[in-house]
């Protein structure tokens, strides 16, 4: 005896599957883009939620700032070929030793507590704050310099925008 062919019939649920994706389509349209993630992509109460949690985990956050630019560009969403996390590129080992879990580093306010406390724990093992830098990235080249740089720039950023401010007045 032969095996018998096993027929699917959609005829009956094709009209529900049109349905369904054209609903899908139209929710996707109209749902608010979360793409993109510069720093100034960020809403102005999502920029300043952030800016209150680094003040909160850091004594210096410009350096805070730099390192999250330097290190996924302000993508929440960023992972690594080497398996860093979100905004600070935190290692989920290293993060382990510290109380958080892989999803912890998931959410930006907890990636941002997690590298703070490590960044400040290697500021305060080092001798200099290269060396902590060095550490943080896992000896990444020319690190210390790139997160100088993108310090100047956010002074620089927070210069124009205060020009821009009094410039209205």
């Amino acid at each position: 005896m032969k095996p018998r062919k096993t027929v699917y019939c959609y005829k009956k649920d094709e009209r529900k599957a049109y349905t369904l994706l054209v609903v899908l389509i139209i929710l996707l349209m109209f749902m608010p883009s979360k793409m993109g993630s510069s720093w100034n992509q960020f809403s102005q109460v999502n920029r300043q939620q952030l800016v209150s949690i680094i003040k909160q985990n850091h004594g210096n956050p410009k350096l805070v700032q730099a390192v999250i630019t330097v290190e996924s560009r302000w993508d929440t969403k960023a992972v690594s070929s080497r398996g860093a996390v979100g905004l600070m590129q935190v290692m989920p080992s290293s993060a382990k030793q510290y109380g958080f879990t892989r999803e912890d580093l998931l959410c930006p306010a907890k990636n941002i507590e997690a590298g703070c406390l490590i960044l400040k724990d290697y500021q305060r093992k080092s001798k200099t704050l290269m060396a902590a830098l060095i550490k943080y990235s896992g000896g990444a080249k020319n690190y210390h310099r790139r997160v100088m740089d993108a310090m100047k720039d956010i002074k620089k950023d927070k210069e124009n925008e205060l020009q821009r401010e009094t410039e209205g007045l």
